[in-house]
């Protein structure tokens, strides 16, 4: 935690059986947990990010957070 409105995530890196064709980056969507993740802000890293800070968030609220990878082949 950077502060009661910001986090900073790391993403992990994939095994590499998982990966299918060159990793681009990654999306990282994230909302409210108490609303559907389609409300959610997108941000995309690049391939050598690894962390990202989310900024201006609501005190005292639950967030849902997930990251997928962005490879060549989708």
């Amino acid at each position: 935690m950077l502060s009661s409105t910001s986090v900073q995530v790391t993403i992990l890196p994939l095994p590499s059986q998982f990966i299918h064709g060159a990793l681009e980056g990654y999306l990282v969507r994230y909302g409210r947990a108490d609303e559907e993740l389609s409300v959610s802000i997108i941000r995309l890293l690049q391939r050598n990010q690894s962390m990202v800070n989310l900024t201006n968030l609501e005190e005292f609220t639950n967030y849902s957070v997930q990251a997928s990878a962005v490879t060549s082949k989708g």
